[in-house]
């Protein structure tokens, strides 16, 4: 029996070796598809303009209609499947809709398409026209956060809520080292990037535990997108946020990394006089993506937010 045990351990031993250094983008695929399943998701596509966009849906069937929607847009270079850990802690109470918007994930990337923020929004309005949502709580982080704050003072009526996730599109008092190395002239830590430990520690603010091997596996499926970012970027960039939102109506929930080397905190100090009703949250020791970092504790806060506004 002992030597049965021993000879189980090793060749558990043995695969996890061999699907984290030999087959890591085997296992960069199965973690995805597991994180998706969890959570419920289903892939699905439908064509906007002409353009092919694919999301996760925990309610493909359009079954319990009777539960609030939300809908979540991830932040630039990245895509649906930074959603389905934080979702884990919501799917009970909603439905979870997770798209990749144009350019990123899965989604068609046409090179010559408009991207910036206003463009994006308009292209959201019509995803959500098209499958017939009624009014739904929209969260965003990063570019989405923006694109989520726009689109709150744009179509208010189609809202019940906005959360903002360490959101884009401020000019911030402190300098992030992200703006502090474009301005310097250096290269784009999210676009031009090779060191995959670099990567992930400008991205995340607590020690990233992941494998090397799947960290250069992230890497790996940008690598043929940079040109196709640049244009994003450049589309979007210079966007400003701040004229949109004393128009919004709705109650705001700000969460912020800490420790955000993309968007520096401080932009909250800017944002919060504008705003009519809003809450801030504010993670310590959390950098740019909180919903991956701490998924239960930004779920928890959501649903703190939505039962203090009563919504």
């Amino acid at each position: 029996m002992f030597w049965l045990s021993i000879s189980i351990l090793i060749l558990i031993l043995l695969t996890l070796f061999t699907l984290i250094y030999l087959t890591p983008s085997y296992l960069y695929c199965l973690l995805t598809a597991c994180t998706r399943t969890l959570a419920g998701f289903k892939r699905k596509e439908i064509s906007i303009m002409g353009e092919r966009i694919v999301y996760l849906d925990n309610q493909p069937n359009k079954q319990d209609n009777n539960k609030p929607t939300l809908v979540m847009l991830h932040g630039f270079t990245a895509n649906k499947d930074n959603w389905p850990m934080m979702s884990l802690f919501l799917r009970d109470k909603y439905r979870i809709i997770a798209l990749d918007l144009l350019g990123h994930g899965e989604s068609d990337a046409p090179l010559e398409a408009d991207y910036s923020i206003e463009a994006q929004v308009q292209r959201i309005h019509q995803f959500i026209t098209a499958i017939e949502l009624p009014a739904f709580h929209l969260l965003g982080n990063s570019m989405g956060a923006q694109i989520a704050a726009t689109y709150a003072a744009l179509f208010p009526d189609e809202l019940i809520s906005v959360t903002l996730l360490d959101s884009a599109g401020i000019d911030t008092p402190i300098k992030s080292d992200m703006i502090k190395a474009l301005n310097a002239g250096h290269p784009h830590p999210l676009i031009d990037c090779s060191d995959p430990i670099e990567y992930f520690d400008y991205v995340f603010g607590q020690s990233n535990h992941l494998p090397l091997p799947l960290k250069r596996e992230h890497l790996a499926r940008q690598a043929d997108k940079h040109q196709l970012h640049h244009k994003i970027f450049n589309d979007f960039h210079n966007s400003d946020l701040l004229p949109y939102l004393d128009k919004i109506k709705i109650p705001v929930l700000i969460i912020w990394g800490e420790k955000d080397r993309i968007l520096d905190k401080s932009s909250i100090k800017i944002m919060c006089p504008l705003l009519n009703q809003h809450k801030v949250c504010i993670f310590n020791g959390v950098g740019h993506l909180p919903m991956i970092e701490v998924p239960k504790k930004s779920a928890l806060e959501f649903k703190q937010f939505i039962s203090e506004f009563k919504l």
